[in-house]
């Protein structure tokens, strides 16, 4: 049977390994280089040609709105002005506010 000091330092041996252990498990995570990130050039990104992994660097912009701006500029052959990208929904006027000096139409 153990002492009672031998049972203090048992347990704070045991709560010193089981916080040392929780650190590797809280560490960052190294973002993770993607074929997205070495295709893009630069801003202002072109409406009319850029791919859905482009439009996601824009702000508010996730792969389902990307998906939507490709399908409303196929349907409609292409963008006339920046200003047309409120007509696809889900971006409105305070979207267009967020991206309007880095998007294009050329």
């Amino acid at each position: 049977m153990l002492t009672s000091s031998e049972r203090r330092v048992l347990i704070f041996i045991i709560v010193v390994l089981l916080v040392g252990s929780t650190g590797v498990f809280l560490r960052p995570v190294p973002a993770q280089e993607t074929e997205t990130d070495e295709n893009f050039t630069s801003f202002p990104i072109n409406l009319n040609t850029a791919t859905e992994k482009e439009l996601i660097f824009l702000p508010g912009i996730g792969e389902v709105m990307a998906k939507r701006i490709v399908e409303y500029r196929i349907r409609n052959n292409g963008f006339k002005t920046e200003e047309e990208i409120m007509n696809v929904k889900g971006i409105g006027k305070a979207k267009f506010e967020k991206i309007k000096d880095q998007i294009c139409v050329e």
